[in-house]
């Protein structure tokens, strides 16, 4: 047993419980010493029942209820808690290992599981179901044993460890697919390292299977517009797949009828299956935290428009940063976000305003109109989805292999914003069937498109830009963030200046300059910022060519 194991019952510290009466009712330790104490007490509510035989019975409607655990003794407590691991993760929650039908499974020591295990293992011990409080007493052992105990880092459904990767199916016996460079297989829960932590909602993966077509099997359910858009959608699958540090965001975007939605629905199937795939924007950055902290993939579907605050969480989401919010309204304790997470949004069109960073950390992929013609129903679509998608897993879990095998040795002639990513997919595409730098240029392309989208919805940049093309084309220009608000407040409409994304004073509009700079360095303007007694900007057109 490990070193956070419970220890033996004798070093457990004893709480009294009274004798067990044979219905369940403590009993008494003496008899009353006068007649007074002996005298019958009256009981409140419904008259005892008088049976046919003279003996008194339970009253009518009066259900017999099992006898409850009171206290809990340490004899007790050391066989509920006999072959438990008790452990806490990296930010010091507490977490039990607990063998439960011949597989192991990893439990928050707070979480209802964790409790409905104890509160079975208590009645299979004592023969008693646990009250409330005795319960709680157990519960409070165990995370003191949780904090004594190692220390390990939690995952969800991806992880790293060894040169190894491994992805929890989520099925009912806790196996994994554990990749490497050799090749797959599915393991028990008992012969991999990782502590995968499970919540409500999350689905099973089918077990891989080999596919003699490899990835092409996936094509038939992406209508993508170009073959730079279906390299964009497996790139972002292997992303998901390779337990990165940092991921591409997947941006799908089509007119409507373009089953961005069903698209986004195959992907997380193929990754992180939930029983609620699709989230509607949040109305609150506590929601958005709140439904990540619990899953892989974060999916969000029709966006009509990208908000400032919205768009940073994003960016740090998957960029891995940490994130903390209060873990109630009511008090001060916080709860973290840590590590990456893969995300997918959808949107009508191109004017939903992708921000600046969030446009250099996306994938974008446009669909294709689907043709009358070719529309098939969702019942096909999906029994035609069910049968391939342990092949297209098993497909993916090649590619993986290959990168494992390779991304030591990759090396990139030109290292993008997301290089982690780029250099992982350029590993694995020998696995896929694909010639090397398929990604380079894909992304080149998207980082293109990307790029345009983000300029075209971005008022100030636009407004900049013209600026210094029709007043300043040769020298650029200088001067303080006021001074440049003060001047395109004069070039663009009032409709413009009323918008919500437009700057209403000076240090706004400094802020929004670190948003724009990246835009107005892909039109070819160099942007800087200087500091001393009085802050400057300069931006400089791109040299005539």
């Amino acid at each position: 047993m490990q070193g956070g194991a419970a220890p033996p019952a004798e070093a457990l510290p004893h709480v009294e419980a009274p004798p067990l009466a044979p219905d369940g009712p403590p009993a008494a330790d003496a008899a009353p010493a006068d007649a007074e104490a002996t005298a019958p007490r009256r009981r409140r509510g419904r008259p005892r029942k008088v049976r046919a035989d003279g003996e008194a019975g339970e009253g009518e409607g009066e259900e017999k209820r099992a006898p409850r655990v009171r206290s809990t003794s340490a004899e007790t407590v050391g066989g509920v808690l006999d072959g438990v691991e008790f452990w806490h993760s990296t930010d010091n929650e507490p977490h039990a290992t607990v063998e439960i039908d011949g597989h192991h499974e990893h439990l928050g020591v707070l979480g209802k599981s964790f409790e409905l295990f104890l509160a079975e293992r208590i009645y299979d011990v004592a023969g008693s179901a646990p009250t409330t409080n005795a319960l709680r007493d157990v519960v409070r052992l165990c995370c003191i044993h949780a904090k004594k105990g190692a220390e390990h880092e939690v995952f969800r459904r991806v992880a790293r460890a060894g040169g190894r990767i491994y992805v929890d199916l989520c099925d009912k016996a806790w196996q994994a697919i554990e990749i490497t460079a050799e090749g797959w297989a599915v393991i028990p829960s008992a012969k991999h390292p990782v502590k995968f932590l499970r919540s409500r909602g999350m689905q099973a993966l089918p077990e891989p299977e080999l596919s003699e077509r490899g990835i092409g099997e996936l094509r038939e359910f992406v209508n993508a517009d170009g073959p730079d858009d279906f390299t964009l959608v497996v790139s972002w699958l292997l992303a998901a797949f390779g337990g990165l540090s940092a991921f591409p965001i997947a941006v799908l975007s089509g007119e409507a009828g373009s089953g961005k939605s069903r698209l986004a629905e195959k992907m997380r199937a193929l990754t992180d299956p939930h029983i609620a795939p699709m989230r509607s924007p949040p109305r609150d950055l506590r929601d958005l935290f709140a439904g990540a902290s619990n899953q892989f993939i974060t999916c969000i579907d029709n966006i009509s428009r990208m908000e400032a605050d919205l768009s940073d969480s994003l960016c740090r989401m998957a960029s891995g940063s940490a994130e903390a919010t209060r873990a109630l309204n009511t008090n001060a304790e916080e709860v973290y976000l840590t590590g990456a997470r893969p995300i997918i949004l959808t949107g009508i069109g191109d004017h939903w305003g992708q921000q600046s960073d969030l446009a250099t950390r996306s994938l974008a992929i446009k669909l294709a109109a689907i043709p009358e013609t070719e529309r098939r129903t969702d019942v096909d679509l999906d029994a035609a989805f069910a049968a391939t998608r342990p092949r297209i897993i098993g497909a993916l879990c090649d590619a993986v292999a290959s990168g494992l095998r390779r991304e030591g040795s990759v090396r990139l002639e030109r290292l993008p914003r997301l290089a982690d990513f780029a250099r992982w997919v350029t590993a694995c595409e020998p696995g896929l069937g694909w010639e090397e730098g398929t990604l380079a240029a894909a992304l080149e392309a998207g980082r293109h498109e990307s790029s345009a989208t983000a300029f075209d919805a971005d008022e100030v940049a636009k407004a900049i830009h013209a600026f210094i093309l029709d007043d300043y084309p040769v020298a650029g220009w200088e001067g303080t963030a006021g001074r440049l608000l003060t001047a395109l407040n004069a070039r663009v409409s009032e409709e413009v200046r009323r918008q919500r994304s437009w700057p209403g004073n000076p240090t706004a509009m400094g802020t929004r300059i670190e948003r724009v700079a990246g835009l107005l360095r892909w039109k070819g303007f160099t942007v800087i910022r200087r500091r001393g007694a009085e802050r400057s900007i300069v931006i400089k057109p791109p040299p005539a060519r």
